[in-house]
């Protein structure tokens, strides 16, 4: 099960402690904020970080490996297609950065919990 919000697993084997990797998945590359967080995020070996946004030149696709073309939160087919990333990149968190988007979160948060 998905959780808008996920807290980090971590498995013990023997007497150490070995953290499965996290799958982030970052909306709003072209956020004014974006390009320092990608930075920070980036030097976390243990997160593996997607990025989208709705503008193909967003200053996040070039700062990132994995870049993804997204619809605008306001597009009816917004969620069906966050949905569709999250399957495919084994998301376990969501970090939206553009407003609009948070709304659209909020409000179909059971769509992101029971899938």
């Amino acid at each position: 099960m998905f959780k808008l919000v996920n807290i980090m697993k971590i498995f013990w084997n023997s007497k150490v402690i070995t953290m499965k990797k996290i799958n982030v998945l970052m909306t709003g590359a072209w956020a004014p904020n974006g390009p320092g967080i990608i930075r920070k995020i980036k030097k976390d070996k243990n997160i593996s970080l997607t990025v989208c946004d709705a503008d193909p030149h967003a200053s996040g696709r070039f700062l990132n490996d994995k870049f993804e073309i997204i619809p605008q939160a306001t597009d009816p087919k917004f969620i069906t297609f966050i949905l569709s990333l999250i399957r495919k990149n084994h998301v376990d968190i969501i970090f939206p950065l553009v407003t609009k988007g948070f709304f659209k979160f909020s409000e179909n948060r059971a769509l992101f919990e029971n899938n």
